[in-house]
């Protein structure tokens, strides 16, 4: 009688099936449709003058469950891509568990958004990411790849939304906190650059083993990261430690009245009740006024010399544009306390690459805020036109 061997396929070497994967990246349309709801959210908030931490808690839910919803579609999206090539049961793994807890994030985005009265969210922020599959063997050189490109699409928001994110003109407390947010991004930025050098070209399999961890570990840091930057109070209940805890979002409860110590009404309160004749200010002048600052402070600039001047200019576009109070400046003298390159090096660089450079740059910003909801990203560029004209330190 013949016998015929039975194979069992290992756990390690099975994979999810390709119609599964391709089901959840359909299904991250939905994400993409919060995302746009949540730019909206965040440009409310930047016309109201409120920073992140005076937003409302049931915003600052939402915007931390749409981070957490944004970051694990794209790790999984980045996992299960078979444009480059077949995906590695590992990678159809790590996918799926990413998968797994989108909709969650979406569900309580939502419930946020539709109950800012009484939502409370139940579960730890900053949350931790699904557990990672494997532990220390070398991955498949497409696992290694789209890890790699998950990494660099986590750390391109991560940046942005830190470099939007206010340090200046904070009480001790805040700007603490601010600063501990900065420092946690060098950490994510250093982890990723190690990866990339050492994950350069095709490397062998130890290195990629050794690759792989340091990008789970700039994941992991960007992932904490985006959502601490839509809760930044969240650091402050971490304490130093950095464990996660259960942040109750919602009304603050009623601790009774004490009179002399609380206003009948915030500033921010105030700046709201502005926002229709902001508006409107700036759909019938901020957007002409804010063409001609940039024109007006190029050209200053070009001429060297009104370099103060062109920079000052800039410092106030954000008023200009929208009648937003003036919170932050930055200075336009030619002291810094970081040590500026050498004179000659920033003049040469000026004379062929800054002028053009720069005029580029102030076109885009411009193009941004145009479309609205690029605001926060071009009174960012804005404020940087002096590093781009002159390679200038601040």
């Amino acid at each position: 009688m013949e016998r015929r061997r039975i194979f069992r396929a290992s756990p390690s070497t099975v994979g999810v099936a390709a119609p599964t994967l391709e089901a959840y990246r359909r299904a991250g349309f939905a994400v993409q449709e919060l995302l746009q709801q949540v730019a909206y959210r965040r440009l409310e908030c930047e016309l109201e003058g409120l920073d992140p931490w005076d937003v409302g808690p049931s915003r600052q839910a939402e915007l931390v469950c749409a981070w957490n919803a944004f970051a694990l579609q794209t790790l999984g999206d980045a996992l299960s891509d078979t444009s480059k090539g077949r995906v590695s049961a590992a990678s159809s793994r790590q996918a799926l568990a990413f998968y797994e807890q989108v909709e969650g994030w979406l569900n309580r985005a939502r419930q946020a958004r539709s109950n800012p009265a009484a939502y409370r969210i139940d579960i730890s922020v900053p949350a931790a990411l699904p557990p990672w599959e494997g532990s220390g063997e070398a991955p498949a050189e497409s696992h290694h790849m789209a890890m790699m490109a998950a990494m660099r699409r986590l750390r391109m928001h991560a940046e942005a939304g830190m470099a939007t994110f206010p340090d200046r003109d904070l009480p001790p407390i805040r700007r603490d906190l601010a600063l501990r947010l900065r420092q946690l991004l060098a950490a994510g930025v250093s982890k990723a650059e190690y990866a990339e050098s050492l994950g350069a070209g095709n490397p062998p399999a130890e290195l990629r083993a050794e690759c792989e961890r340091h990008v789970r570990g700039a994941i992991e840091i960007f992932y904490r990261l985006g959502q601490l930057l839509a809760m930044p109070q969240a650091l402050g209940a971490l304490g130093r430690s950095g464990g996660s805890i259960r942040r109750t979002v919602g009304p603050p409860a009623n601790r009774g009245s004490r009179p002399g110590l609380r206003p009948s009404s915030s500033p921010a309160q105030l700046d709201s009740l502005m926002l229709p004749l902001r508006v409107l200010y700036f759909v019938l002048v901020g957007w002409w006024l804010g063409g001609i600052v940039f024109v007006l402070a190029w050209l200053l600039n070009l001429l060297v010399v009104g370099l103060p001047l062109g920079l000052w200019l800039l410092n106030r576009l954000p008023t200009l544009a929208t009648l937003r109070p003036q919170a932050e400046l930055w200075s336009a003298t030619w002291k810094s306390v970081k040590a500026q390159r050498p004179l000659a090096v920033r003049a040469a660089y000026f004379v062929l690459v800054g002028w053009w450079l720069s005029a580029v740059w102030m076109g885009i910003a411009y193009a941004a805020l145009l479309t609205i909801l690029g605001l926060p990203l071009a009174f960012w560029m804005s404020g940087r036109v002096g590093a781009v004209t002159t390679l200038y330190r601040s």
